[in-house]
């Protein structure tokens, strides 16, 4: 994948992997993949990612964030305070 496409494709295979999910009837925990710099530059992948949930009748609490240690996270309270803010639920701050 094409560096300047890397953060399309990680959002696109999460919403096919919450759909194979739902349609194959898994009833265990879905353990999805983010990369770092997407979540800080927007708060949009969780809320695509959970958006799919709800599109595919997938409960969202059967969902699992992981952040990859592909990229590096320079500003650790910068992160934090965006990824945060774009919680269900919570508040910018």
């Amino acid at each position: 994948i094409p560096a300047s496409q890397m953060h399309a494709f990680d959002q696109h295979s999460r919403s096919v992997a919450v759909a194979l999910a739902a349609g194959l009837g898994l009833d265990c925990q879905l353990n999805l993949n983010f990369l770092p710099q997407s979540l800080y530059r927007s708060s949009a992948p969780v809320i695509t990612t959970l958006e799919a949930a709800r599109c595919a009748g997938l409960a969202i609490d059967r969902l699992v964030l992981e952040i990859t240690e592909a990229e590096m996270i320079s500003d650790l309270p910068g992160f934090c305070a965006s990824t945060s803010a774009g919680a269900p639920g919570r508040g910018a701050g």
